[in-house]
């Protein structure tokens, strides 16, 4: 989009919170959207302690999807930080057709950790993002994040 049709969109990388236990880190790895997906059909916290009151909420990637044209970046059974998603007359193409502004990248970083995909042993975040990006303010620091190299 352009500033004349509508506001610029940007990529955005989502990156789940929390899965303490082997058990939630395989649940996590076996959803394509790690939980992102998830909203809610009623209000917990009410006044009525007997009955929950209905409130559907769509989870946010869902209401970016369908307010703002976003879309999720799979192709082909793929992911974008897949060694594949480059490769061969396929992966060349996806590489340079780039992605869209109105893209959802989400980092997997618990599919290492996940007996489905990975070892089965968690791992701390300085394991997950080591050292950090250059162009990051707090660059050398153990949280800052890797992940603007994904995009």
């Amino acid at each position: 989009m352009t500033p004349e049709s509508g506001p610029i969109l940007w990529p955005i990388i989502y990156v789940r919170g929390f899965a303490f236990s082997v058990g939630e880190r395989d649940a996590t790895a076996a959803d394509p959207y790690c939980g992102f997906n998830v909203g809610s059909t009623v209000y917990r916290a009410t006044a009525d302690k007997e009955r929950a009151k209905s409130f559907f909420f769509e989870s946010p990637l869902v209401r970016l999807a369908s307010e703002h044209g976003y879309q999720v970046v799979y192709r082909d059974g793929l992911e974008i930080v897949d060694p594949e998603w480059t490769s061969g007359a396929e992966g060349e193409k996806r590489a340079e057709e780039g992605i869209d502004l109105a893209s959802i990248v989400i980092h997997r970083f618990y599919d290492a950790g996940s007996n489905l995909r990975g070892s089965g042993k968690s791992s701390s975040i300085g394991d997950y993002a080591p050292g950090g990006h250059p162009k990051c303010p707090t660059y050398g620091h153990p949280n800052c994040s890797t992940l603007a190299t994904v995009i």
